[in-house]
């Protein structure tokens, strides 16, 4: 099932992010998020990371997903649309008790270099440490393993405990990220305001390659690699060269989140995240041309702390035969 079982930690995933405000990947205190903000806005976007630590469920009434990008002559399309409710474990250590994933994906289509083109819709549940999928009306499912457990408490563990902290990692982020207030709408008859965050990816690049921690982190990934580039001996002083030679290779690239939070529930109850991406290669090889793509995922989010449930299937194949039929999900390495 391992497929289906990295789907749903995707998924699990994902959900937990849709319900984190841009500021909890920050320390409690003094945020860079709130450059650009009134001192009022800014304690509205604190308390919606306050208020998050409180959230342990939620639906997503509607969502849509789309990823586009090319390089050369390859292109990749994938595009999904759908719904959810999410109950997240009481504790992060037991990650399968009370853990409860309902995902709607109405329709998905995925246009991938080397593979048919695929499209759809899935019904997936996570319910009482098991997995099922509901592909083309047929129900298949099984047990979670010891490994997507760790896996799942492995992600728990981080975001429960709220250790997004980039600036804990000795990253300054400041004047790298700045809000501005958007308009207010009216949900279910209260105020949700909207704050739109922009990334500025080349200071965000010389920030985080400019970091102690962020080379450590880069130097035991690359393991052996990192000695022998030599970046194991590099000062802070190296990287920010570095830095400075790589932005302009991005050149064009933008991030911006988007998210509504309720002026009488500080709950987040929209979330966008558009990205584009520019990646120019030839700085390496004058033929190497550029990456180019977007990525954009918008969703609404309500039920905060309601009880969800979902009735498992009382008939299912084993999914393995799932992955046994060419699947698309499986298909697609999920």
């Amino acid at each position: 099932m391992k497929h289906l079982a990295r789907l749903m930690s995707v998924l699990v995933i994902v959900a937990v992010l849709m319900g984190t405000p841009v500021l909890s990947v920050f320390a409690q205190g003094d945020n860079p998020a709130c450059a650009g903000l009134e001192a009022a806005d800014c304690e509205t976007l604190t308390g919606a990371a306050a208020a998050f630590e409180t959230v342990k469920s939620f639906s997503i009434p509607s969502f849509s997903f789309s990823l586009t990008g090319t390089y050369g002559t390859d292109s990749i399309d994938v595009s999904a649309s759908g719904s959810g409710e999410f109950m997240l474990p009481a504790d992060a250590t037991n990650p399968t008790e009370g853990l409860m994933v309902h995902v709607m994906l109405d329709s998905y289509s995925a246009n991938v270099p080397g593979e048919e083109p695929q499209s759809g819709s899935v019904e997936l549940i996570v319910v009482d440490g098991m997995v099922y999928a509901n592909v083309d009306g047929e129900w298949y499912g099984e047990a979670m393993t010891e490994e997507d457990a760790q896996s799942l408490t492995d992600t728990f563990g981080g975001t429960m405990t709220g250790s997004f902290g980039l600036d804990s990692l000795g990253i300054d982020m400041t004047g790298v990220v700045s809000t501005t207030r958007g308009a207010d709408t009216d949900v279910d008859g209260q105020t949700v305001q909207t704050f739109v965050t922009s990334v500025d990816v080349s200071a965000m690049l010389v920030s985080l390659l400019s970091s102690p921690a962020f080379g450590s982190l880069l130097g035991m990934g690359m393991g052996e690699d990192a000695s022998a580039l030599g970046m194991d001996q590099m000062t802070p002083e190296d990287m920010q060269m570095m830095a400075a030679i790589f932005a302009p290779m991005l050149a064009g690239t933008t991030i911006e989140v988007s998210q509504g939070i309720g002026a009488d529930d500080s709950y987040i109850h929209s979330l966008a995240l558009d990205i584009v991406l520019n990646l120019d290669l030839t700085m390496f090889d004058p033929e190497a041309g550029s990456i180019s793509g977007e990525m954009h995922l918008a969703t609404d989010i309500s039920g905060h702390n309601e009880t969800f449930t979902v009735e498992a299937p009382a008939e299912y194949s084993p999914m393995e035969e799932l992955d046994m039929e060419g699947n698309p999900l499986a298909e697609l390495g999920m």
